[in-house]
């Protein structure tokens, strides 16, 4: 199994880099600028105007009531819709603006207020008796892009992290900084300071509002998680658990495989993939999430379909117990450099499956090999001589060392008598036995927590939203994952329910993260 678990957020952010934005608007001085692209993208949807001489100032400071123009605007002020709503809210609140100091923009924050997406306290406070043309600082700017984005509820999600300058942030921003900090939406001013105080400048308030306006069109979208039936150029079945669901492809889908954008040609039938569908249907993004893993074993039999007369099952034994793997209908079997027919597997043959999704793709006869590490528990010398040790599931497995296993101490070569119990060891197996022992240190242990979020049993897959909010999608492996509860009760992927909140037990080979354990718990995780 080999995949990363990818913030959605990030995804949205880099896929400024693969789309070319074609405005009317041009300003003069952002051809050369590092937030060109974001500029451009705001002014193509008329959330900025520039400064009316044909320039945008991308590295002056903004002052709030230019600021707020720009916040109404990304909330709707423009659109038709709300024609009737900014009507009513400059009648309703334009005399309060005007007795409170405030001149400027007032359809504008009227507009904002009477959405409730910031109160008229907070508007008084902001941009009253004078404050309208002073220049929006770093902690107002976190204050207001968290209400953008109607995201107080979430405030607490995270651990405060402290700053140098903490101090310095007022109170009632703290929870704010920390959360758009978290969210990748607005980071330090260096690694260890926030810079409150310090004013944004036209630039970076463009560059917020962009990555704002991102976070905003990916929650009206929704989330579909299944397995490709069918696709063509033009619509894509997926089955979604045992449910057959159609959606639109058009000119404007983009797919991804993990973080790097693809040719819709590369999806083909049996594909893992994540959709984000619009109201209408239409597919905006398609993320590929393919599961791949090798399991060895001894072939037991295989399963036909009555009906199709295909072969629906393979049966293998592995470590003493009997698993049953589905096949794919055009399953492919190699014995060596020959591809034969699944009937001439002889029971007891050694095999290796090629498994994509849930379902076998590739049957290959002959010697197999596969590594396993863990603790040793015990060691047996005599006539035979023997390991056992407690791998990363935590299960005791006992080995037989061939006479000519090699021993690796560290680039050390050594023998059976320098092995010790609690040594930590990779052991490198084939249908024999171990063919060698290395002693290693054991990649680190990594806890993930959160709450479960969608589950698709059918391919051992299920997505959870992390402590720092992200969804995360978790790709388990039937056969190698551990599923209890807290209190060691043995469960399964069906017994996964939304609104479970879990523990996985994993590690990371590189940005790969391989899940262990995953434990259910019946209140909060500790």
């Amino acid at each position: 199994m080999m995949k990363k678990i990818v913030s959605m957020l990030a995804i949205s952010i880099m896929l400024l880099s693969v789309i070319s934005f074609g405005v009317g608007i041009t300003f003069k001085d952002v051809e050369n600028h590092w937030a060109k692209n974001e500029i451009y993208a705001m002014a193509e949807k008329w959330i900025i105007l520039g400064k009316g001489d044909g320039t945008f100032a991308p590295d002056e400071k903004i002052i709030k009531s230019h600021a707020f123009l720009m916040f109404s605007r990304l909330m709707g002020f423009y659109e038709e819709e709300n024609k009737e709503i900014v009507e009513n809210a400059t009648e309703e609140y334009s005399e309060i603006l005007q007795q409170n100091g405030i001149k400027q923009a007032k359809a504008e924050i009227a507009f904002l207020v009477k959405t409730e997406v910031i109160s008229m306290e907070d508007i008084i406070e902001l941009l009253g008796n004078g404050q309208e043309e002073k220049n929006l600082t770093r902690e107002e700017a976190a204050y207001i892009f968290v209400k953008l984005l109607n995201d107080e509820d979430k405030l607490n999600t995270f651990i405060s992290e402290i700053f140098k300058d903490t101090d310095e942030i007022d109170d009632k921003y703290i929870k704010h900084v920390e959360y758009v900090k978290n969210i990748g939406l607005m980071l330090g001013m260096d690694e260890n300071n926030f810079g409150p105080k310090e004013n944004v400048t036209r630039a970076q308030v463009a560059t917020i509002l962009y990555r704002v306006d991102e976070i905003i069109y990916e929650r009206k979208l929704t989330e579909i998680n299944g397995e490709i039936r069918e696709i063509s150029d033009k619509e894509i079945s997926v089955y979604v658990g045992e449910e057959e669901r159609i959606y639109n492809i058009t000119h404007d889908t983009l797919v991804f495989s993990d973080t790097e954008l693809i040719q819709i040609e590369t999806l083909k039938k049996g594909d893992l993939v994540q959709l984000f569908v619009k109201d209408n249907n239409d597919i905006d993004r398609i993320y590929l999430n393919n599961v791949e893993k090798n399991v060895y074993g001894t072939f037991a039999g295989y399963e036909i379909n009555s009906e199709t007369k295909k072969v629906e099952k393979i049966y293998i034994i592995q470590n003493d117990k009997q698993y049953a793997y589905l096949v794919y209908d055009n399953v492919i079997v190699k014995n060596g450099n020959k591809t034969v027919n699944i009937e001439n597997i002889k029971v007891n043959e050694n095999i290796e499956l090629q498994i994509l999704n849930g379902k076998v793709k590739q049957i290959d006869i002959g010697k197999i090999y596969y590594k396993e590490q863990g603790i040793i528990e015990e060691i047996i010398i005599g006539k035979q001589n023997y390991i056992t040790i407690k791998n990363l599931k935590g299960e005791s497995v006992k080995y037989l060392l061939l006479k000519d296993s090699l021993y690796d101490f560290d680039g050390a070569e050594g023998n059976i008598y320098d092995l010790r119990l609690e040594m930590d060891v990779e052991l490198t197996v084939n249908n024999d036995g171990v063919e060698k022992v290395e002693v290693v240190t054991l990649t680190n242990i990594e806890i993930l927590k959160g709450k479960v979020d969608k589950i698709l049993p059918k391919i051992y897959v299920f997505t959870m939203i992390n402590e720092e909010g992200q969804t995360l999608m978790m790709f388990l492996d039937e056969e190698e994952t551990v599923i209890k509860t807290q209190n060691g009760v043995a469960k399964d992927i069906t017994d996964i329910k939304q609104g479970d909140n879990v523990s996985i037990y994993g590690r990371y080979e590189g940005d790969v993260f391989y899940p262990i354990q995953v434990i259910i718990h019946n209140g909060e995780v500790k």
